[in-house]
């Protein structure tokens, strides 16, 4: 057993803290042991360095190279398509879930 999921360029992340709670995006660089830039356009993520304690790490990474631009990520991300790959995760589906049920919460105490 060993770790699978590291950080690293090209990874795909979930950012579970702050104004882009909920969103994905992908770590473009590292900038030190515990903060890293991420991009996400197409994502609504601007490219910014965020801490590591800030992101849940995905299995799914995008062939990129360090300190891509954020044209060179948007085209990669079209390309493999991860995107739609996230959509199916559990992960994915989880916070779906949760986020509808919210709706409903806020439906009803509308009433």
């Amino acid at each position: 057993m060993g770790f699978k999921k590291f950080v690293e360029v090209g990874r795909v992340a979930l950012i579970n803290y702050g104004d882009d709670y909920g969103k994905i995006c992908v770590i473009v660089g590292i900038a030190g042991p515990t903060e890293v830039l991420i991009d996400g356009p197409k994502l609504g993520v601007s490219r910014h360095l965020i801490n590591l304690r800030k992101l849940s790490l995905t299995p799914l990474i995008i062939h990129i190279y360090k300190g891509a631009r954020t044209g060179s990520l948007q085209d990669a991300i079209l390309k493999e398509k991860r995107i739609e790959q996230w959509a199916s995760t559990e992960k994915a589906q989880k916070l779906k879930k949760k986020a509808f049920r919210e709706n409903l919460m806020i439906l009803r105490d509308s009433k």
